[in-house]
């Protein structure tokens, strides 16, 4: 019999051929079982390429059915072997079952296992005697996909065939009662409702503007901050996002995240088992920051303007809105950018990624008027407050030597979700065939920034394109991008290396219009 084959399943690394691992009877472990009537107890030998490496006893008051090992018909000299049994099986069914739950079209995951068994498992026909029923090769196919309403799906597919003759004795199917996906955690309207409660305890007037989390694989906590200090979160939250690994959080692995190994599996949902939740004191012109878990507000702070990087005025930030998209609809929404857990997420970040480096990803999201880091030249009051999603992939040799690393931002409006900005082309799977209506050059990102960036802009038409970085003396000192380019969005980097710190300009010349923006390298 084999026991647990764990490479029999979708999870099967990146790559295109991933989930696509037929089974064909052969396994690196087997569980060979023999039976001693002396003792009435079934040896079990765990049997490897070198050999039988481990074993132990099982008596009949220890299995699991009311098995009676002295019926059990031993295996005949003649038998057709695994790979054999795989084939058939195969034919009857079995890829059809896999092609179904190794396909991922309109659900967030979908996984399969298949067990295989030579053993005489006459139960599996009570009407019949068990001396009729044949040694026989059992198939056992488990799959299990989830949708993007949260409904689980699972089903098993079994076929029993005669270990000697191959012959199909029977299928069966099998479909456990479907279940609703339940969360993990809390909603982030859940823990406003309990930052607000505590305040109201307290009788502080503060108003609540906003608040973040983090789902991470990585870094260990301690990397992120320290007990007593919070400056480094300070940083994450008021300053620049295109952070190193030492910022991927993992006190948080079980926020709605833990679905297995594989980032595949790790399901972004909007839940999570820590939110810092943000309040404005105004009489002491400071920020009350506040942990709040499942149970409630943990424990808090305060921040004062003095703490913060990038200048920022918490007097100007706009409160949190009365109705706002809860942190479950971001990530709905974010679905139709093709960022639907953090498979998709690892993609786009990690596309040009060597298969030979290790790679660690961190993502949060935070709801705030983010107004210092939205790459706009607009005032404050223009901005509204806004969802980010936002995510880091760092990837580093067998050394720990970082290679490459790349981010991704993304900017909803709190309130009606429409996406304001994307470091990258996240595109509506509905609005892909759409073209801009006007010509636009965005602000760069990240900026400031060390050593690269990218500038990003978007052509009504086909046209030809120039786009030239130029230093505060009007000196041309880069040519980015002169050719002719289709209509769209595009997505250029900018790779400072060779130039020194300072202000840039960089124009975009598309047909007859201009446009210039800054930017700010330091190094």
């Amino acid at each position: 019999m084999m026991s647990d084959h764990d490479g029999d399943s979708t999870d099967r690394g990146p790559g295109p051929d991933k989930g696509r691992m037929v089974p064909d009877g052969y396994a690196y472990m087997w569980n060979v079982i023999a039976y001693d009537s002396s003792v009435d107890s079934v040896v079990i030998m765990f049997v490897d390429a070198e050999g039988v490496f481990d074993g132990y006893m099982l008596g009949m008051d220890e299995a699991d059915e009311e098995v009676d090992f002295s019926i059990m018909k031993p295996l005949p000299e003649s038998y057709i072997d695994s790979d054999s049994a795989m084939v058939i099986a195969s034919e009857m069914g079995g890829d059809r079952f896999l092609d179904y739950y190794s396909s991922k079209e309109g659900r967030e995951y979908s996984e399969w296992e298949v067990e295989l068994y030579a053993l005489h498992e006459y139960w599996a026909f009570p009407e019949q005697s068990s001396s009729d029923v044949p040694m026989m090769w059992v198939v056992r196919y488990h799959g299990i996909s989830k949708d993007r309403e949260g409904w689980t799906e699972m089903a098993e597919y079994s076929i029993y065939m005669d270990i000697a003759t191959g012959d199909t004795l029977f299928t069966e199917w099998h479909y456990p009662e479907e279940e609703s996906y339940e969360p993990e955690g809390i909603l982030f309207s859940e823990a406003v409702g309990m930052a607000q409660s505590m305040l109201d305890s307290m009788d502080i007037g503060a108003t609540i503007l906003g608040g973040q989390t983090f789902y991470g694989m990585g870094s260990d906590e301690d990397d992120y901050k320290d007990e007593d200090d919070h400056k480094d979160e300070d940083r994450l939250f008021f300053g620049d996002m295109n952070r190193g690994p030492s910022l991927v959080m993992s006190d948080h692995d079980g926020d709605s995240t833990d679905r297995g190994p594989g980032p595949e599996n790790v399901a972004l949902d909007g839940y999570a088992y820590l939110w810092n939740i943000y309040a404005y004191e105004s009489n002491l012109d400071s920020i009350i920051a506040m942990e709040v878990g499942i149970e409630g507000v943990m424990k808090y702070y305060l921040m004062g303007e003095e703490d913060m990087e990038g200048g920022v005025d918490f007097s100007i930030m706009k409160p949190l809105p009365e109705d706002f998209i809860d942190s479950d609809q971001v990530f709905t929404m974010l679905v139709d950018y093709g960022v639907s857990n953090m498979e998709s997420l690892v993609s786009m970040l990690t596309s040009e990624i060597p298969e030979n480096l290790q790679v660690d990803v961190s993502i949060g999201v935070k709801i705030m008027h983010d107004y210092w880091n939205l790459p706009f030249d607009i005032l404050p009051d223009l901005i509204p407050v806004t969802w980010n999603m936002f995510a880091h992939a760092v990837a580093f040799d067998s050394m720990g030597t970082v290679m490459m690393q790349d981010s991704l931002s993304a900017f909803m409006n709190a309130e009606n979700g429409e996406l304001i900005y994307s470091n990258k082309a996240l595109t509506s799977l509905e609005e892909e065939s759409l073209i801009p209506e006007k010509t636009v050059l965005n602000q760069n990102y990240p900026n400031p920034f060390n050593p690269s960036t990218k500038i990003t802009f978007e052509l009504s038409i086909p046209q030809y394109v120039q786009l030239d970085v130029y230093n505060t003396l009007g000196q041309k000192v880069l040519t980015l991008v002169n050719d002719s380019m289709e209509s769209g969005y595009h997505s250029i980097n900018l790779d400072a290396t060779r130039l020194s710190s300072g202000v840039y300009l960089y124009r975009l010349i598309a047909g007859n219009t201009v446009f210039t923006k800054k930017m700010t390298l330091i190094k």
